[in-house]
């Protein structure tokens, strides 16, 4: 009977799942990579999609205020090389009158 023993297996002779080397755990692992690198790639197009639609929205109102500023320097280029308009000058105030004026409020301001 030993020699047939000798031949027999037991449970701790027989290699476990884990300690036996697996072509299948390193496919695992690449194909978590790449699906990983996939959705970084896709998140990466959408911020690019979004970053060029801002660049392109941004370029515009540049050019709508550099047209702005153009027209604005045009109109003050016209402005200054126009003869200037004379405006009247304001009526002059009489000084009996704001001297009057400062002593009603004077004695409404101290009348007790």
């Amino acid at each position: 009977m030993t020699a047939n023993k000798a031949h027999l297996r037991g449970v701790n002779d027989i290699p476990a799942m884990m300690s036996v080397p697996s072509r299948d755990a390193n496919a695992a692992q690449s194909a978590n990579a790449l699906a990983r690198l996939e959705h970084q790639k896709t998140l990466l197009e959408k911020q690019l999609q979004v970053w060029t639609k801002q660049k392109t929205i941004t370029e515009h109102r540049l050019r709508l205020v550099q047209s702005q500023i153009a027209a604005a320097a045009e109109s003050l280029r016209k402005a200054q090389s126009a003869t200037p308009v004379k405006r009247p000058s304001p009526k002059p105030r009489s000084v009996a009158g704001a001297m009057v004026r400062s002593k009603r409020r004077a004695d409404v301001a101290y009348s007790f």
